[in-house]
């Protein structure tokens, strides 16, 4: 099995729903594969107004923070904890 590389970045999102644009925008000029998001906005412990192909990793009713995997052919990843 070969070793991949996969773009990863973090971000912190400040709670807010106007960062969704922009955050689309970064993450298909740079081919963004896993990003965690800090402060992510979210309505009811549901990340809201990020890319629909996303699988979503997060915590709670309102999440510090959220993973994204954004490449399909990631199946899974490890994490050893997620802080609430």
């Amino acid at each position: 099995m070969a070793n991949e590389i996969y773009t990863t970045m973090q971000l912190n999102a400040p709670r807010s729903p106007k960062v969704r644009y922009e955050l689309q925008k970064l993450i298909e000029e740079e081919g963004v594969d896993i990003l965690c998001l800090q402060e992510p906005y979210s309505i009811n412990g549901k990340i809201i107004n990020l890319p629909i192909t996303a699988h979503i990793v997060t915590k709670g009713q309102y999440p510090k923070v959220a993973i994204l995997n954004l490449n399909k052919d990631v199946q899974k990843f490890e994490l050893n904890y997620l802080i609430d």
